[in-house]
C-alpha cells in the first residue's frame, strides 16, 4: 500500500494553472501588444482611436493615456497589469482571453523549459 501512495511533489510534477484573479501582472511581448492593437483597429462597427479609448477608460475611473496604450501595443513595456487588460478589452467589446494566451506555469518558475506558453487553438 506503501507505494500506491503519491505525494505531492509526485502529482505537481506537470503543469498547473494559476486563476487570472489571482495575478496582478502578465509578461508582455510585443505579439501581444500587435494583438491589441489588431483588435483595436479592426473593431467592428468602426476602428477606436487610442484617444477614445483612453477617454472611456478614465470615464470609468480607470488611469490610462493614449501613450500608454500605446506603448502596450508597440510591445514597449515587459508586463502589463490585467485589469487594465482586462478593461481594455471590455471598452473594445473584446473579451482578456482573445489577447492573452493561456498560461501554464511549470512547478519551477526559474526553469524554462518547464514554463510554457500556448496559445488558446492548445
Amino acid at each position: 500500500m506503501e507505494n500506491q501512495k503519491i505525494n505531492s511533489a509526485q502529482r505537481n510534477k506537470g503543469n498547473w494553472m494559476i486563476a487570472l484573479e489571482r495575478v496582478e501582472y502578465v509578461l508582455w511581448y510585443p505579439e501581444d501588444g500587435a494583438i491589441l492593437r489588431g483588435l483595436r483597429e479592426n473593431r467592428k462597427p468602426k476602428k477606436m482611436s487610442r484617444r477614445r479609448l483612453a477617454k472611456l477608460l478614465i470615464e470609468k475611473g480607470i488611469e490610462c493615456s493614449h501613450q500608454n496604450i500605446q506603448k502596450i501595443e508597440d510591445g514597449l513595456t515587459k508586463t502589463a497589469p490585467v485589469k487594465l487588460l482586462e478593461s481594455i478589452c471590455k471598452e473594445m467589446g473584446y473579451s482578456l482571453h482573445e489577447i492573452l494566451p493561456m498560461i501554464f506555469v511549470g512547478p519551477t518558475l526559474g526553469d524554462s523549459t518547464e514554463n510554457k506558453r500556448f496559445d488558446n487553438n492548445h
